[in-house]
């Protein structure tokens, strides 16, 4: 089995925003929500695609089965 690494906590709005400048992807939709949308906070509401991409700019891939 080869050895894998995992992140320990959740991306934050203010690292996804960071993503977002930088290529200009769509953002999701309660990054600007008043509770949700602080920048500590996970990021929610993003898709499956969301996260495959911001990973890949992150130098980082999302969790296999294999």
């Amino acid at each position: 089995m080869k050895d894998f690494y995992i992140d320990r906590y959740p991306v934050t709005n203010y690292q996804y925003q960071s993503f977002i400048k930088a290529t200009g992807h769509r953002e999701p939709i309660l990054l600007n929500h008043p509770l949700w949308g602080q920048p500590m906070r996970p990021v929610v509401f993003g898709g499956w695609d969301d996260a495959r991409t911001y990973a890949g700019w992150a130098g980082k891939a999302l969790p296999t089965q294999q």
